[in-house]
């Protein structure tokens, strides 16, 4: 067991990539997310903390995600930003931000090489980034109105995003949809009436280069 210097307090959310793990750190009073790097030469962890933003919001980050393939996490930054937390950073810059002019309902990477990322915001939008090398929009795809049904009112089942290889799907149990998008266009595909209140979702199979479907999913 080893007792680190630098703390996490409101510890939520946490992921791992490569030698390095990354824990979300949600109090208003703490300073940004705690890293944990893996050092073969000495066979423990070096830590320190990626700063978030001095701008007063006092945002946290809860949820992080990571890739197998990216060397980087993404984490969410208070309730409408999502953030790219670089190992070799010691903070967040203004180009590892993006607003999302909207709550947040979820964000998954692109399950077969991690370059886009699916991310679900409460006014019925799904935005898909190029987040190889930055924040590239890639598109904005309106699933719904959210002003005419309040689908994240308390008490309710609420929409759920999950993404696959090239794919992305988005649960509506109260239209009792099921929305499909291309990952790598940002299309639009598929539009599934599924009877009952479709919910969670998990995706299954995966796809050969240049898109050859290879099994179920």
């Amino acid at each position: 067991t080893t007792q680190f210097a630098r703390s996490c307090r409101g510890l939520h959310g946490e992921a791992a990539t490569g030698n390095h793990v990354l824990f979300g750190c949600s109090d208003a009073a703490d300073s940004g997310a705690l890293l944990l790097t893996w050092v073969p030469g000495i066979n423990q962890y070096a830590s320190k903390k990626i700063k978030y933003p001095r701008d007063g919001s006092n945002r946290g980050t809860g949820t992080v995600k990571a890739h197998e393939e990216r060397d980087f996490f993404i984490g969410n930054l208070g309730n409408n930003h999502l953030a790219r937390f670089r190992p070799q950073a010691d903070s967040l810059l203004a180009s590892d931000l993006v607003d999302l002019g909207a709550q947040q309902a979820g964000f998954e990477f692109e399950r077969e090489h991690g370059k886009r990322l699916a991310v679900l915001t409460r006014d019925g939008k799904l935005h898909v980034f190029n987040v190889e090398t930055g924040w590239t929009k890639v598109s904005d795809v309106t699933l719904w109105d959210n002003t005419a049904n309040n689908r994240w009112a308390s008490g309710k089942r609420v929409p759920k995003l999950a993404a696959g290889p090239g794919r992305a799907y988005v649960s509506d149990p109260h239209e009792q949809k099921i929305y499909e998008v291309d990952l790598n266009t940002g299309a639009l595909l598929r539009t599934l009436n599924i009877a009952g209140q479709p919910w969670n979702l998990a995706v299954f199979g995966w796809y050969e280069a240049f898109g050859q479907h290879v099994d179920n999913h």
